[in-house]
């Protein structure tokens, strides 16, 4: 993955850090062990994150709204 990363992927990677945590013990407690496992908690050697980086940054992802916005204007 690169070095520089954008914001919008360091909030993907962080979301996904903090989701993958054990189950709390209050919560094995107040449901009496019937929960006691994450089914969603992921290794991050065997399962991999869907993500993809775009390639532009975002002064060009503004340009190329506005130029999307004067396409539909001269319509």
């Amino acid at each position: 993955m690169s070095r520089n990363k954008s914001s919008l992927m360091k909030s993907r990677l962080g979301k996904a850090a903090k989701s993958n945590r054990r189950v709390p013990l209050f919560v094995m407690a107040k449901t009496a062990r019937r929960v006691t496992q994450n089914l969603k908690r992921r290794h991050w050697r065997t399962r991999k994150l869907k993500l993809k980086e775009r390639n532009f940054n975002m002064h060009e992802r503004y340009d190329v709204a506005l130029k999307g916005r004067a396409n539909t204007r001269s319509k």
